[in-house]
């Protein structure tokens, strides 16, 4: 089974789109369906003509969770009604390739509890969406790939995601968790259950509709992680379930890489502002510039290895763009951390772009 979770009217003008996409192109052997679960405050157009739609496709069933606020509820709503033993979350502008449920469906029936495929973004003729697809490609491709390969790190990404049904059942998600998808990825953890990501199963989705919208939307993951340090630093550092090296990669990505950096990044602002003042930047700016190279370089190495798998997609962005994008996304993450550290902002939908997304 799949989910799709949507807010509308946010996301009116892809939904449609994604479900006919769905029905159309899944390739899988068994039987599966369609859950469109979604919320809304008002009245939609797109809203009856998907009730007639699944009025007329038997493997579509539309859910319109009353009351609800958040994707998490939209997708308890949904699990609530089935005990199918495999369970896929996409998000509204989700195109899976044609072979993902058949691909997830390998990892759950030899005994794994998720499996996360890669996310990628569509390189359109907008500088925006050409630099997130630079972010994700090496992200999903290189970074992601490379943890799971080497010790065994995975987690939700929030879309494209396969679940084994009992599974998903028990933990569901919680509604006030910034990022739920990560949230449940962690107690999913916490609890010995085994989580895989495998690149093959590939989903492409739209960037944000400008740099705002991108911008709240790494406000919001920045919270989200904050809040997960919050709630999760000290079960991470105790549980015997993760090996050491999945403990210290996890206390990395929480409490040194959400509090330390981001506070650190905070002193060395601070330092620079104070010797500007005094007429002296040399030893601060040795050190920016230090970070800034730094950062640079590893973004060039993840492009130099994403753009020379021999499974890379075609349209890749350029190169530099890789590298361009990760010191830009770097300095926006420790940016946000800074914020959200200072007050936590409130929650926002992601603003999805008009028209159809390319693939």
């Amino acid at each position: 089974m799949l989910i799709v979770a949507a807010h509308l009217p946010n996301e009116a003008e892809i939904i449609i789109d994604s479900v006919r996409r769905l029905l159309a192109d899944v390739d899988y052997p068994g039987s599966w369906r369609v859950i469109v679960a979604y919320n809304t405050d008002r009245l939609v157009p797109v809203e009856r003509e998907l009730i007639e739609l699944a009025a007329s496709e038997p493997r579509l069933s539309m859910m319109h969770v009353s009351g609800s606020t958040t994707k998490a509820e939209n997708l308890n709503a949904a699990l609530a009604t089935t005990d199918e033993p495999l369970i896929g979350i996409l998000d509204a502008d989700a195109r899976p390739e044609p072979c993902a449920l058949r691909l997830a469906a390998n990892w759950i029936e030899a005994g794994w509890d998720f499996v996360q495929g890669a996310n990628l973004v569509s390189a359109d003729h907008s500088r925006l969406a050409r630099a997130v697809a630079a972010e994700f490609a090496a992200k999903y491709l290189t970074t992601y790939a490379g943890r799971f390969a080497g010790i065994d790190i995975a987690y939700f990404s929030g879309s494209n995601g396969y679940w084994a049904g009992d599974a998903a059942r028990s933990l569901r998600f919680d509604p006030r968790a910034d990022v739920e998808d990560i949230d449940c990825a962690v107690r999913a953890l916490l609890e010995g259950r085994h989580l895989a990501f495998d690149p093959d199963i590939r989903c492409w989705e739209s960037a944000p509709a400008s740099w705002p919208g991108l911008w709240r939307q790494r406000l919001r993951w920045a919270s989200g992680w904050v809040q997960l340090t919050t709630r999760y630093v000290g079960p991470l550092a105790r549980t015997r379930a993760l090996s050491p090296a999945q403990r210290a990669f996890w206390l990395h990505a929480t409490g040194w890489r959400r509090g330390v950096t981001p506070a650190a990044a905070l002193v060395v602002a601070l330092t620079t502002g104070i010797e500007a003042r005094r007429g002296r930047l040399a030893r601060s700016s040795a050190v920016v510039a230090t970070a800034t190279l730094v950062c640079w370089l590893s973004g060039l190495a993840q492009a130099v290895a994403t753009t020379r798998g021999s499974d890379a997609p075609k349209g890749l962005p350029h190169p530099v763009s890789y590298a361009v994008m990760y010191v830009l996304a770097e300095g926006a993450r420790l940016w946000a951390s800074s914020l959200v550290l200072v007050r936590r902002p409130p929650w926002t939908p992601t603003p999805r772009p008009q028209g159809r997304t390319k693939r």
